[in-house]
């Protein structure tokens, strides 16, 4: 759902014309996403669940200051569009959620 929500803003967006033609813009905000969510993961390495910790930590820093991540903004600045977009890289195999393998 958080990354359907995540597509839907950027095809409407790229629909609008708004969405920037700079790759590296888009480029940029995955990479500050990947870096967050790998750091994130790696602190709650061992955790039973560690999932859930990931996915709970990533929301709360998304909400409290999503510009830090979306400074352009692609994702209007709102952390649920910030998660949805985190999915979505996740789905590309590019970090994982606190397994022993990782894509990275």
């Amino acid at each position: 759902m958080l990354r359907a929500q995540a597509e839907r803003h950027r095809f409407k967006e790229l629909a609008l014309g708004a969405w920037p033609g700079d790759q590296a813009i888009e480029t940029d905000l995955d990479e500050r996403l990947l870096l967050l969510a790998r750091r994130t993961r790696r602190s709650h390495k061992g955790q039973p669940q560690p999932a859930d910790a990931i996915f709970d930590e990533l929301q709360r820093l998304f909400d409290a200051n999503p510009s830090t991540y979306d400074r352009h903004p692609l994702y209007a600045q709102d952390g649920v569009l910030l998660m949805g977009r985190t999915c979505a890289i996740s789905d590309e195999c590019r970090f994982d959620w606190g397994s022993d393998r990782d894509a990275s």
